[in-house]
């Protein structure tokens, strides 16, 4: 029996503003297709995506596609036989492989779903979350597609356990819920309806600042609060502080991303097939939650 392999998913929640399409979506990935853009990841290290494709033809089966990372090589390079830096006749440093030519590439494989609009990334040995999607933000927000789509957002999906660790925090005395505006996609009936308030009103990025009474009682969230924090796991995030008796102590749904792990077995399925397949049960449980 072949030894089963661990596929780790990181999530990503992509939103264009209204009107709420998955044919935008398509847009969106047709035109990063065309245009194949580029960012900073974290120091010298670089992302581009590459390509992405219908599964079987079919937008609503999912897009299957790649990023490739490497490093890009700054500064003087040091000829370790003479041990003199490279340089032309002018004293120019010199680059002594072709500027085309990028080294430590990795390959970063997604799925995206339109009709959901989360992006699903193998984070196996690939890029922390929190930097990919800073680094996917800026990529989806370079001047054309601005032109094209408006601002788009990019939140990380969160563990949905982190809102019972705050609202476990003893005696809290600081609460933030901070998120933008969610796609219509499937509350709860009073988190629908509070979106639909703040929607109303023409919000791009929904804050919301609390702090206790000094006399000792932390704070309690209600029905409300809590709708609204459970808007923030897959939009934003929500941050407390509180005090343990001793101390005082800290929680943010921001530390904990959601990081699906499952096993697969190489002899029966690929990487890539199982990565569509865990992606489709991901999806139907992010919609119906």
């Amino acid at each position: 029996m072949a030894r089963q392999r661990t596929l780790k998913l990181a999530i990503l929640n992509i939103k264009i503003g209204p009107p709420h399409s998955p044919q935008n979506y398509i847009r969106l990935f047709e035109m990063l297709n065309e245009l194949q853009p580029e960012e900073k990841l974290l120091g010298e290290r670089q992302v581009k995506f590459i390509r992405s494709e219908a599964v079987g033809g079919a937008h609503q089966n999912g897009m299957i596609g790649q990023f490739f990372s490497y490093t890009e090589i700054q500064g003087q390079w040091l000829d370790m036989s003479s041990l003199e830096p490279l340089l032309d006749e002018e004293g120019n440093p010199i680059t002594p492989v072709r500027t085309n030519l990028k080294p430590n590439m990795k390959t970063i494989n997604f799925v995206f779903y339109p009709e959901g609009h989360r992006l699903m990334y193998i984070v196996n040995d690939g890029p922390g979350v929190k930097n990919f999607a800073k680094c996917f933000r800026r990529m989806v927000n370079q001047p054309e597609f601005q032109e094209a789509f408006g601002e788009v957002f990019v939140e990380v999906e969160q563990d949905e356990d982190s809102i019972a660790r705050i609202l476990r925090l003893p005696n809290k005395t600081k609460l933030e819920i901070d998120f933008s505006l969610p796609n219509p996609d499937a509350f709860g009936d009073l988190a629908q309806e509070l979106q639909e308030k703040i929607q109303s009103q023409n919000v791009a990025r929904f804050n919301q600042k609390m702090t206790g009474r000094k006399d000792g009682e932390g704070i309690e969230p209600d029905e409300e609060t809590t709708a609204l924090m459970d808007i923030a796991v897959s939009n934003g995030s929500v941050s407390a502080v509180g005090h343990d008796g001793t101390k005082k102590v800290y929680e943010s749904t921001a530390s904990y991303p959601k990081v699906d792990s499952t096993k697969y077995d190489p002899q029966q399925t690929t990487m890539l097939a199982y990565l569509l397949n865990r992606g489709q049960t991901l999806i139907r449980q992010l919609r119906s939650r």
